[in-house]
């Protein structure tokens, strides 16, 4: 941590509560001013913060996939196509932190079905593949919306046979395309009217097909894909209310008709201040007794500008309020934010003088969000790693194992080995030392630690 001149303004930390301090103590920790107002001395807190964070040094390097993929639960942000395709930093923190994503808009029929006989997967191909090369899931958002449809569909003037048609054709084309590829399918989306809790009538499919659309638009979308996980996706539906008896409803009468719908996505477009309350446990349970799994496939949560310290420390409260209630509702597989930095979000062109929504900020630094998200994925996981056997392959020397962090080192007889690296197929698994086959002997004694120091049990050489 950079060295940080306290001044003479008398600081405190404003509360004392369970939470609260942690969030407060953690910016500090991302270099933000938490403390004001009161009767700690600026060099006392300052004291204070660095013993906290300290204490967390050990897992600075640790991505929240790793604790994530630990607990057989997916985190996962949302995909803009342009920095993804022109900024570095962008793709390299996808890749590191999540294991889940999903497209933005890249999935979306203006953007993937541009003309009648026209399928443009450029984008699609690319995020796919990526997810694929770096160990992660996909969802597919979204295969039927009111919105940005294609000016060629909604103004073809085409009949009801037709409009089935090109649905069917176009659900059977991409996602049978990607089969065994995509994870889950957001096969319909906001199909509630907000202010009726009924069916969107104004909606192109709604008006040309009528209500069953939505049945079809499933029906179709398990013809090409039985195994891919098929979700109702809606916002302002995870609590109890109106909307969100429509879409238990909804989803109720499919499961009940024979539909292969397996899920339903709560958006969760926050306000700061947001806190999970009884009735959103009363609602995934519920449809958990429909046998429906939920995700969290939007989430972000803006802020009133301008950003301060306390309003960053409410985000974090928020952040850590979902993940704690999705790692304890059994049917709740996902936290999928939409985007990942505050640099590329969707948010001011909505809702002006709002922002920051994100648990990274505009320069990919992280956030007390950011490590609320983490210090809950990571309560009672054990990273120390464990050596299982150990052989020598001409000059390199194989450390098989489980548990190794990216960067881990190899140790023989005490002294740190040079060229190591974890195997790129298997790198939690199995440690490659690139010249230490030439210099090993039997007895020697073979030690692996993570980066942030934890060691693993000792194995002698044979």
């Amino acid at each position: 941590m950079e060295a940080i001149q306290p001044t003479l303004t008398p600081v405190v930390i404003t509360s004392v509560s369970a939470d609260a301090p942690q969030a407060l103590i953690i910016a500090f920790c991302n270099r933000e001013d938490m403390f004001s107002r009161g009767r700690l001395t600026a060099a006392l807190s300052i004291v204070l913060a660095s013993l906290f964070c300290a204490s967390r040094s050990a897992a600075q390097d640790r991505p929240l996939r790793q604790s994530a993929s630990e607990r057989q639960f997916l985190i996962g942000a949302a995909v803009a196509m342009s920095p993804f395709r022109n900024e570095p930093a962008y793709q390299q923190t996808l890749g590191r932190e999540f294991n889940i994503i999903v497209a933005e808009n890249a999935f979306k029929w203006d953007s993937m079905h541009p003309t009648r006989n026209t399928f443009n997967f450029s984008d699609t191909d690319a995020l796919v593949d990526f997810a694929e090369s770096h160990g992660m899931k996909i969802r597919g958002h979204t295969l039927v919306w009111h919105n940005q449809v294609p000016d060629w569909l909604r103004n073809g003037g085409f009949s009801r046979d037709e409009v089935i048609s090109i649905l069917r054709e176009h659900i059977l084309t991409f996602v049978g395309r990607y089969r065994g590829r995509v994870w889950a399918w957001d096969v319909v989306n906001e199909a509630i009217d907000d202010s009726t809790a009924a069916l969107r009538t104004s909606s192109f499919w709604y008006q040309i097909i009528g209500p069953d659309y939505i049945r079809l638009a499933f029906q179709f979308a398990h013809e090409a894909d039985p195994d891919a996980i098929l979700y109702y996706n809606d916002y302002s539906i995870e609590g109890l209310n109106a909307k969100s008896d429509a879409v238990f409803n909804l989803v109720r009468d499919l499961k009940t008709d024979g539909v292969a719908i397996g899920g339903v996505g709560w958006q969760m477009h926050q306000v700061n201040g947001f806190r999970i309350q009884p009735a959103n446990q009363t609602n995934a349970r519920r449809l958990g007794d429909l046998g429906l799994q939920i995700s969290i496939t939007e989430m972000d949560v803006r802020i009133n500008l301008p950003t301060t310290p306390d309003k960053l420390a409410q985000q974090a409260l928020a952040y850590r309020d979902t993940i704690e209630f999705c790692l304890s509702e059994p049917n709740c597989k996902a936290l999928v934010t939409w985007g990942f930095t505050d640099k590329y979000w969707w948010i001011p062109g909505f809702f002006s003088g709002w922002g920051d929504a994100l648990p990274l900020d505009t320069n990919y630094q992280l956030k007390p969000a950011y490590y609320s998200l983490r210090d809950v994925l990571e309560q009672g996981l054990d990273f120390t790693p464990r050596l299982t056997g150990v052989s020598r392959e001409g000059k390199k020397l194989l450390v098989a194992g489980e548990k190794f962090e990216s960067g881990a080192q190899l140790f023989i007889n005490g002294e740190k080995q040079k060229k190591v690296s974890n195997d790129s197929d298997n790198p939690s698994t199995l440690l490659v030392a690139k010249k230490s086959g030439k210099t090993v002997k039997s007895g020697d004694i073979i030690q692996v630690k993570n980066p942030g120091g934890v060691g693993s049990n000792e194995l002698i050489y044979p």
